[in-house]
């Protein structure tokens, strides 16, 4: 009977480390078929929306660099829960990326992602640090961290510029970053403008 016992937590041990080799696993292929995906938009003169996988209803949108910090990470469109699991993603009713240039005004975009993955760093960055964001025309536009505040979930006042306000690049994540449950209430939003 102690043989049984003994086989079947084998068994029961196995399945768990197999389960969370799954989902590492599944998690590495995707952010390849994101890339792979980014990649044969660019080559196809970025004008298609390519989706990584043929079921998804996500495709890389733009590619956020912080070469300070050695980062890079894909933009996906539509900030969904289903989404941000694989990746930081734009809001779709923010305005587009690539509107938030310095020849425009008056425009706010959002990029959400989580606070223990593709967004962790964003603990790292300071006011005036630079980020990079590369459209599919191929074009990179530079950002400038202008301000960094904690705010409240509900709180979107941020995403409706005045006409005469610069347009704005905004990055959120959950806050606190080391939070211990999640479904806080507080973002940790980095402010941005082109230069």
């Amino acid at each position: 009977m102690k043989q049984y016992f003994a086989v079947f937590l084998c068994c029961i041990g196995f399945w768990q480390l197999g389960s969370g080799l799954y989902m590492q696993m599944k998690a590495q292929l995707a952010q390849y078929l994101i890339s792979q995906a980014w990649q044969k938009n660019i080559l196809e003169g970025g004008s298609k929306q390519i989706q990584p996988w043929f079921y998804a209803d996500t495709w890389p949108v733009a590619k956020l660099e912080v070469p300070s910090l050695g980062i890079e990470e894909y933009i996906l469109s539509g900030a969904s829960g289903r989404n941000l699991a694989f990746g930081a993603a734009h809001f779709l009713p923010s305005a587009k990326i690539h509107e938030i240039n310095k020849n425009q005004t008056g425009k706010a975009g959002l990029i959400a992602g989580h606070n223990d993955t593709n967004f962790a760093f964003l603990s790292q960055l300071n006011i005036e640090d630079t980020f990079n964001i590369t459209l599919h025309s191929g074009l990179k536009i530079q950002y400038q961290i202008s301000n960094i505040r904690i705010i409240h979930q509900s709180d979107t006042a941020f995403l409706q510029p005045s006409e005469q306000m610069t347009s704005h690049l905004y990055l959120m994540t959950c806050y606190p970053f080391n939070a211990l449950q999640a479904g806080t209430e507080q973002r940790y939003l980095v402010e941005s403008i082109a230069i």
